[in-house]
């Protein structure tokens, strides 16, 4: 009987979120919040926002490894930061080239390829504090790893509607078109998509309780798993959103 209730919560969990998903989509349907009139250069801070925006975000992710280090040791940050840093990057790169309907401000000062370097670093930031705050919670303990990985997707996905919103509006990057002021659903998706996967996997992988050696290796597996996991995914969310005629 206890062997069948993670199950039982796992489908209540995504039959939760489905039902938050068909609710929101139903409101953007209804009612999209409109897109900022004139991004960027018309608020007249020139781009002290944007050059602020990347140093205190690499600055914060600084702070988020000195974090990890005293909360999880050495041999975990190693495990944990360099296959979220890649795959945030992989992601991100790859996306503005498949997608081409967003590109990031020039006046950046560190972009690599196509991406600005704050954003994967900012990734990696936020899963971190997902898998913190869900590795503090008693309740969390009894999750399956699909369980924790909705989870984190959902409290990324919320801390993202508030940042690429206000982003966009001061022209930190550019999107096309959209439908929570100005940024499009596929944005969030990816959100919710490359946390969820990450998530998830790495869960699973910590419950095997490995070697560190070991488990290094099983979590640049599973990362290499969800980076081509997440584009199957990624797309069939967009096609839901595509058929409601959301952007």
């Amino acid at each position: 009987m206890r062997s069948r209730r993670p199950h039982r919560a796992t489908l209540k969990a995504i039959a939760i979120l489905l039902a938050a998903l068909f609710l929101f989509t139903l409101a953007m349907r209804l009612h999209s919040p409109p897109a900022p009139d004139s991004p960027g250069e018309a608020r007249g801070d020139g781009w002290l926002l944007l050059h602020a925006f990347e140093v205190l975000g690499i600055v914060v992710f600084a702070l988020t490894v000195v974090h990890a280090r005293r909360a999880w040791g050495d041999a975990r940050v190693l495990c944990f930061f360099p296959p979220v840093v890649v795959y945030a990057f992989v992601f991100e790169d790859v996306n503005i080239q498949l997608s081409q309907i967003y590109t990031y401000n020039n006046n950046a000062w560190f972009v690599v390829h196509n991406t600005m370097v704050v954003v994967p670093l900012g990734w990696c930031a936020i899963v971190y504090v997902t898998i913190l705050t869900l590795g503090r919670s008693p309740r969390a303990a009894a999750m399956t790893p699909v369980e924790k990985g909705l989870l984190a997707g959902s409290m990324a996905l919320t801390i993202d509607l508030g940042i690429d919103a206000t982003a966009f509006a001061y022209g930190l990057w550019v999107w096309d078109r959209g439908s929570w002021f100005g940024v499009p659903m596929m944005n969030f998706i990816g959100w919710f998509v490359v946390v969820f996967l990450w998530v998830s996997l790495r869960s699973w992988v910590e419950a095997k309780g490995l070697p560190a050696g070991k488990e290094a290796r099983y979590t640049w597996g599973t990362t290499l798993i969800a980076l081509g996991a997440q584009y199957p995914l990624y797309g069939a969310f967009i096609l839901f959103f595509r058929l409601w005629g959301v952007d």
